[in-house]
Order: structure tokens, then sequence, then C-alpha cells
């Protein structure tokens, strides 16, 4: 232990800690804790302390493997302290997050739509800057853990930004969050090409529409018909109810039970 320089890194602190591992293997942390300074505020004792981490330190290093496992499908991995306005860099892999790169960086929000500015495309800046508003955060996040935006940055990339609650307060609100971001350029390609083809095949039909058979929900893709009015794009519950209405309302009575047997969903497996 070198006292020579306890002054030095007690001046702007009364505890400094170390992690060390002991003779057989065990994580033990050493922490001093200033206990007397004479006038002009040198140390003049010290109490020193070692304590057993080894069941926190393992705790510790499979956490770090799990985030850092996550971190790999990210581009960019901040955590973000609502209360203090501040974040932490986990991991950047952005030319332009340079600003988000250090620790406890001071006006998190402001450095947000900094950052949106830089990087965004000007078509997607005002969604974006819609999701980098904190004070909306507390009612988007009330019912669920993550919410997400997606967003072409300047180079025509698509990129999908999440916010990821990990730490909430006695009633509820988010106090820590993960931001993170990740490249789905393939993906936003893959569905719009999907689209293309529903829409290709929805051109030779009257009226098309997908069913959850699990939510037992329907969605609608093409409307032609006016008995199918009130189906939405939005999915809409009671699949099986609407169309046996809708069999009702439309179907020749000779043919309505077949086409009961045929909305049948228990016997579609």
């Amino acid at each position: 232990m070198d006292f020579s320089k306890i002054d030095e890194r007690l001046k702007d602190s009364n505890t400094i800690t170390c992690e060390f591992k002991s003779g057989d293997g065990q994580w033990r942390k050493a922490r001093f804790i200033v206990s007397g300074r004479n006038a002009d505020g040198r140390v003049t004792n010290a109490m020193y302390l070692v304590e057993d981490i080894d069941v926190e330190k393992g705790e510790r290093d499979r956490l770090n493997d799990r985030i850092m496992s996550i971190s790999n499908i990210f581009n960019t991995v901040h955590e973000i302290d609502l209360p203090t306005d501040t974040f932490t860099e986990i991991k950047n892999g952005s030319k332009y997050a340079r600003d988000l790169a250090s620790e406890g960086v001071p006006k998190a929000q402001e450095t947000l739509r900094y950052y949106g500015k830089m990087v965004c495309d000007p078509a997607s800046l005002e969604e974006l800057g819609k999701f980098f508003d904190f004070s909306t955060l507390p009612s988007r996040l009330k019912e669920n853990d993550t919410i997400t935006s997606e967003f072409k940055n300047k180079d025509k990339n698509w990129l999908r930004a999440r916010f990821i609650v990990s730490k909430r307060d006695e009633t509820g609100n988010p106090v820590k969050l993960l931001y993170l971001t990740e490249y789905i350029t393939a993906e936003r390609e893959e569905r719009e090409k999907l689209t293309e083809r529903i829409s290709s095949i929805a051109n030779i039909y009257m009226s098309v529409h997908e069913f959850d058979i699990v939510e037992n929900t329907v969605s609608m893709i093409k409307l032609g018909n006016e008995f199918l009015d009130d189906i939405g794009q939005a999915p809409q519950p009671h699949a099986r109810e609407i169309f046996r209405k809708v069999a009702e309302d439309l179907v020749d009575p000779e043919f309505y039970e077949d086409c009961v047997r045929f909305f049948d969903f228990s016997t579609l497996p």
C-alpha cells in the first residue's frame, strides 16, 4: 500500500476502493474511509476495510456477459438516468454518436435531440424528436417496458431506436432506461417487398383480410365489400363472430352452412 499518495487520492472524496482477487481465488474489495483530517484538509486518520464480494462479482460478471450478448445486436447502447438527466455509454458503434461517448454525460435530453439532428434524415426528424421527448416517457412506458421508433439516417439507412426500462421508482415511473439503436435496412426492404407482393395479390380479389387465429382478430388489407365496412386496418377482435355475421347477411341460405364450416378456425390446423 502506497500511503505517500493517499492525500491526493482522497482530496475530493472520503472513500476509495480497490477490487482484487485473494490468494485463494476469492474476490475482495479493499476500502479506505477518512476518519480524520487536519486544518488544511490533509488526511490524518483513515480506516482500512476489506469485504467479501466473490458472489457479487460473479453476479456482476454474468450480468455484464448478458448485456454484451444483447449489445451485439445493437449499434449503440447507452444507459439514461432520468432524474439526473445523464447517460453513460455501454457500446458505441456510430460515427454520429461521439458526443454520447463518456460516462455520466449531463443533459441527456438535449444531447439526444442534438444527436437526432446530426444523424436523422429530415423526413424522419419530427417523429424521432417526439420519441426523444422525456416528458412523455412515463405515460408511454406505463404499460410497457420497451418502446421503439424507426427512422432513416443521412446515409439513407434505416435504424430502430429503442428505450428499455431498467429501473422504476416506487410509483412505477421509469428512472433508468437503456437507449439502443440497431440497423434494420434489410428488414425494412423485406417488409416493403412483402407489402408489394400482398398488394399484387390483393389486386386480384374484391376484398383481402388477414386473420390472427391465435388472438381471434382480423385486419383489413383491401376492402371491396359493403358488408365488411366495420373491419378497419387495425386488428379487430371477435373475428369468428364477425365473419359468421357476414355469412348470415351476405350468403345465400342454400350455401350458409358450407360458409360457416369454411370459417371454422378450429378445423384449419
